[in-house]
C-alpha cells in the first residue's frame, strides 16, 4: 500500500455543494445574527472580512478561535467578548440554512466507507474557520460521523489554515504520520493542493472544482470519485 493516510477536505469534496452559495450565504446569516445582537450593521460586515484574513495569516501563536474573537473584538469592543455564548448559539439555528447549498452523496458516502474499511488513517483535514458544532453538522449533512476521522480539524484546535503549508504540517504532527505515506483529497487546486509543499501526494476531486488561479490540471492527480478509487486500488 503505497499510502497509510488520508487526508480528506470536506466542503465541495466528501460534502459535495456549491460553493460560492454556501460561502455568501454563511457570510450573510452570520452578519444578519450578529447586528440582531446588538452590533452596527455597518462596522459587522468588515469586522467579519478582518477577522477571517486574521485567521488566513495566522502565525502559529494563538489558535484560529482565538485570533478570531481578537480580531473581531478590536473591531466591534470587548463587550462582544461576553458576548460569545450567546452568539455562538448561531450555529444551532440559522447555520442549518446552508445545507441548501449542499448536495449530499450516497456515492461518495459509499466510495468513503469502502476506503474506510482499507485500513487507512483517516482524517478530516476542512479548513479550520469554522468552530467544532459548525464541522460536526456538515459532517453529519455528509452522512458521516465524527468518530470516521481520526482528527477533525477545527478553529479551536488549529492554529493555520490552508493553503499554508504549515497547516498540513501541523495535520501529520498530530496524527504521527509520515508525509511520503499521505494523501490529500480535495477540490480545491490552491487550498488542497498546497499540501505538495510539505511532501504530501494530493488527488484533486473535480466534481466540485474550485480553480482560482487556472492551474493546469494536466500537472497534478485528478479526476472523478471513481478515478480516486483506482488510484487506491479499491
Amino acid at each position: 500500500m503505497k499510502y497509510s493516510t488520508i487526508l480528506f477536505d470536506l466542503d465541495g469534496t466528501l460534502l459535495p455543494m456549491d460553493n460560492e452559495a454556501f460561502v455568501s450565504t454563511f457570510i450573510r446569516t452570520l452578519v444578519t445574527f450578529i447586528i440582531k445582537n446588538g452590533y452596527d450593521k455597518d462596522k459587522v460586515p468588515s469586522a467579519m472580512m478582518k477577522a477571517q484574513g486574521d485567521i488566513l495569516k495566522n502565525t502559529g501563536e494563538l489558535t484560529n478561535e482565538e485570533v478570531f474573537w481578537k480580531s473581531i473584538s478590536q473591531s466591534l469592543g470587548e463587550r462582544i467578548l461576553s458576548d460569545k455564548e450567546k452568539l455562538d448559539t448561531y450555529y444551532a439555528d440559522p447555520f442549518d440554512s446552508l445545507l441548501e447549498c449542499c448536495q449530499p452523496s450516497e456515492k461518495v458516502k459509499g466510495i468513503f466507507e469502502r476506503i474506510k474499511k482499507k485500513g487507512y488513517r483517516i482524517a478530516l483535514a476542512t479548513n479550520p474557520f469554522f468552530p467544532h458544532i459548525a464541522t460536526q453538522k456538515r459532517i453529519h449533512w455528509a452522512g458521516l460521523e465524527e468518530s470516521d476521522f481520526e482528527i477533525v480539524t477545527t478553529y479551536e484546535n488549529s492554529h493555520f489554515c490552508k493553503p499554508n503549508p504549515q497547516y498540513f504540517q501541523e495535520v501529520l504532527e498530530k496524527m504521527g504520520a509520515k508525509a511520503s505515506e499521505t494523501l490529500m483529497v480535495g477540490n480545491d487546486t490552491v487550498e488542497d493542493m498546497a499540501a505538495q509543499k510539505v511532501g504530501i501526494d494530493t488527488f484533486l476531486i473535480t466534481d466540485c472544482l474550485l480553480n482560482p488561479n487556472g492551474c493546469e490540471l494536466s500537472k497534478i492527480k485528478h479526476g472523478s470519485w471513481q478515478e480516486l478509487c483506482s488510484l487506491l486500488e479499491i
